[in-house]
């Protein structure tokens, strides 16, 4: 099973590609599929700031979850 980090950079380099393809097609489906990846991300981000148990790691996890873009 791939672990919360992997599982989160797979999703990511997921969103990139969709992201590319809808700015070159303009396709909804792949806007669709981005949106679904997006939701897909945000729940195992959730995951893992659930199971963080050190105030020091929540911190900076909501310091990477606020250095992404602003369409997160």
């Amino acid at each position: 099973m791939l672990t919360y980090d992997q599982k989160l950079t797979d999703i990511l380099l997921s969103l990139i590609r969709y992201e590319k393809k809808f700015i070159v097609d303009n396709d909804v489906e792949l806007y669709d599929q981005f949106l679904l990846k997006k939701a897909d991300f945000e729940h195992n981000f959730e995951q893992v700031m659930f199971i963080a148990d050190v105030p020091e790691t929540k911190e900076l996890l909501n310091k990477v979850f606020s250095a992404l873009p602003v369409t997160f």
